[in-house]
């Protein structure tokens, strides 16, 4: 049931800062191009399902695993991300 609490969470979140946006008339169209709007969208989903998947470990197997597994993805991120996406760009 922790899905459902962070699920609730975000929900929460978004509405108030929508509020916020409203109140102090900030609500204008998006800066980004449209181009970008997709591979923000594919990022906001990768990171839901990513979640979704860290909660679901905890509840598979022992909560160990799952945390070294964790803090072994950001050295990989590290030692990837100028690989994938070139260091050029990465700076």
């Amino acid at each position: 049931m922790p899905l459902i609490g962070v699920t609730i969470g975000i929900a929460a979140a978004m509405v108030s800062y929508a509020a916020v946006l409203t109140v102090t008339r900030q609500w204008k169209a998006s800066p980004l191009p449209r181009s970008n709007l997709k591979w923000l969208a594919a990022a906001g989903g990768l990171v839901a399902a990513a979640i979704a998947a860290q909660w679901i470990s905890y509840d598979l197997i022992a909560i160990a695993v799952a945390v070294t597994l964790m803090q072994l993805s950001v050295p990989v991120v590290i030692l990837t991300a100028p690989v994938i996406v070139g260091e050029r760009m990465e700076r």
